[in-house]
């Protein structure tokens, strides 16, 4: 592992725990992430983000004395701490796609772990950033320790070399000049303390003197009136500890770590647009009140299977997302499927700009656009294939669309509009394949059919003429 390993991994970990509903899964873009964790933007990033991701998926844990903070003993442990799952551009892999949304899984037993510890594994990610590797290191290991007590004391040699990651071929004297140098940035940074009478970081060493072994960050020293179980427990501590260099340096919990735990935390900024999941949506063409629906009544998890299936639509099945109709362009692309994540905040049938009706009549127009392509080619080439997929949020509003369809459609043949419940698409986890979709002719459709020349066995829909003007309900 490198040094910026340890700073994406625990800024990544501390994003996802920071958001309400989490479940171990991480969904972003590449430029959200190095945003997020205060780093450049420019293309070299991009590949030291990846490359740190992948030397992270090699990395495993492995203790035989590992705090379960489920089951609040300890035990023996090993696991690995994440998988990645990255598009390729094109989807015939190869080269990352840094455009589209990389998937970080957590693994399942270290992310409970993480989420039992609560607010303990949060921390200000700025403050943290301006720590120097061994600093940070240090920082926390303290955060693991001062939720029980203000005072600890630690073995420098077991601290140095299996704490803080310095080579044990090295001098202790110089391990010990590192881990004061270490010392003094967090003092400058608050975070520890210097004891009553205490000047200098120097001041925080202790040499351990007969007798005396450290034994749960506790100081112990032997005394005469321990029973015989109590000193012989003391005996073989002593001698275990007797090969070791009798050091011990004692810390105190600063400002930092005395101040309320909401203060200290990482907190998300209240704006919408910071979300991870924001950028995403967007690029799939829901607008940000739309957006705020979707938080609000559905989990992040089934959001971002949401955003996963329709990306990977939208990408591999050479599909197309716009703003609006008039960014259709013929000069050489040939766009597949277009998604309208209808919000019901738009007229149906009336002569308004962005009503309904006036998007099927361009939607219309570029299908036959399609056709006359096709007809005038020389060479075999195949069927222009498009649709428009309206997702709304109620049956009926879905029923009222394809009647309407069916009622502008000019050449009865064609299939041009499905539509579906936003509901019904994000709680299915085959989407494309399955028969989730209406077309204007009441029949049930995928939009990837694997068996394009048999019926699905689903009765077919009747769309019925709504009784009022559909321009005044909508």
């Amino acid at each position: 592992m490198q040094t910026t390993d340890e700073f994406i991994s625990w800024g990544l970990l501390g994003a996802m725990l920071s958001r309400p509903n989490a479940d171990g899964v991480f969904l972003a873009t590449p430029y959200w992430m190095l945003k997020h964790l205060g780093l450049d933007t420019g293309g070299s990033q991009y590949a030291m983000l990846r490359e740190s991701l992948v030397r992270l998926t090699a990395v495993s844990y492995q203790n035989s004395g590992f705090y379960n903070p489920e089951t609040q003993e300890h035990e023996y442990a090993a696991f690995q701490f994440l998988s990645i799952l990255l598009p390729t551009v094109g989807g015939v892999g190869g080269i990352v796609d840094n455009d589209r949304c990389w998937r970080i899984e957590w693994n399942p037993a270290f992310f409970r772990f993480c989420r039992a510890t609560g607010g303990n594994l949060l921390f200000d990610l700025d403050l943290y950033g301006q720590l120097t590797p061994a600093a940070r290191r240090l920082f926390l290991k303290l955060k693991d320790r001062f939720w029980r007590s203000h005072r600890v004391f630690l073995n420098v040699d077991d601290l140095t070399i299996d704490g803080l990651g310095f080579s044990a071929d090295r001098p202790l004297y110089k391990r010990k000049f590192d881990l004061t140098n270490c010392i003094r940035e967090l003092l400058q940074h608050r975070i520890i303390s210097l004891g009553k009478g205490q000047t200098d970081p120097k001041d925080l060493f202790l040499k351990r003197g007969k007798g005396t072994y450290v034994d749960n960050d506790q100081f112990v020293f032997l005394r005469k009136s321990d029973h015989r179980e109590q000193r012989a427990h003391s005996r073989a501590a002593a001698r275990s500890n007797a090969a070791r260099p009798p050091y011990v340096v004692m810390l105190y919990a600063g400002d930092y770590f005395r101040q309320p735990l909401t203060k200290r935390t990482i907190h998300q900024p209240a704006a919408i647009t910071d979300d991870p999941l924001f950028e995403p949506l967007q690029k799939i063409g829901v607008d940000e009140a739309g957006i705020r629906r979707l938080f609000q009544n559905f989990s992040r998890g089934a959001i971002s299977r949401w955003v996963k299936i329709t990306d990977a639509a939208m990408h591999e099945r050479r599909a197309a997302n716009f703003r609006n109709a008039d960014q259709f362009s013929l000069s050489g692309k040939q766009f597949n499927v277009y998604f309208e994540i209808d919000q019901s905040t738009e007229s149906v049938d009336s002569r308004a700009e962005q009503s309904i009706r006036e998007k099927l009549v361009r939607y219309e127009a570029y299908q036959d656009s399609l056709v006359a392509w096709h007809n005038a080619q020389t060479a075999s080439v195949s069927w222009p294939y498009f649709r428009v997929v309206f997702l709304t949020r109620s049956v009926e509003r879905a029923n009222h669309i394809l009647w309407l369809a069916r009622e502008c459609a000019r050449n009865a043949n064609q299939h041009l509009v499905y539509a579906a419940t936003q509901n019904a698409y994000l709680t299915e986890p085959r989407a494309l394949q399955t028969p989730l979709f209406v077309d204007h002719h009441s029949r049930w459709q995928a939009l990837v059919n694997v068996h394009p020349t048999s019926n699905f066995q689903r009765t077919p829909v009747r769309l019925i003429r709504p009784v009022t003007r559909l321009a005044a309900v909508w």
